[in-house]
């Protein structure tokens, strides 16, 4: 990325524009390939696999780890994000919509831990398997 903003002259660092004044069709075809699989490799590790092991721990007697990816993918293929970048006010919306569920879910979250539990959890009895010791119970 620096070498090419430094051959090309670019003052900024847009990997597409770089791309765009190569004159090689093949070494096109490799950057814009290595683009894509970096791009979904990270955005595969850092939303799917975490969507997909909250879901499990939801619902961990209906639902697998595969599973929960699964419907992890379809819901956000549902979301449809290519649509919410059309126009400027699509993702103000999404944004809002998202900022009124998770408030109210910080909140009760928060209200939890310092009103109910006053501030006591048992770390340990987190990691206990509830199937084996079924008195464990991590908020004492």
């Amino acid at each position: 990325l620096l070498g090419g903003s430094l051959y090309f002259g670019i003052q900024e660092w847009n990997i597409l524009n770089i791309i765009d004044r190569l004159d090689n069709v093949a070494v096109v075809v490799l950057a814009m390939s290595v683009f894509l699989l970096t791009t979904i490799s990270t955005n595969a590790t850092g939303n799917i696999i975490p969507a997909g092991y909250q879901l499990a721990a939801l619902f961990p007697k209906k639902m697998t780890y595969k599973k929960g990816v699964m419907i992890a993918s379809v819901i956000s293929f549902l979301i449809m994000p290519w649509k919410l970048m059309e126009n400027a006010d699509s993702i103000f919306i999404f944004l809002n919509a998202i900022g009124a569920v998770l408030g109210p879910v910080a909140g009760v979250m928060i209200a939890n831990y310092y009103f109910v539990q006053k501030q006591q959890i048992d770390l340990n009895a987190l990691y206990v398997d509830k199937h084996k010791k079924e008195e464990a119970n991590p908020f004492y």
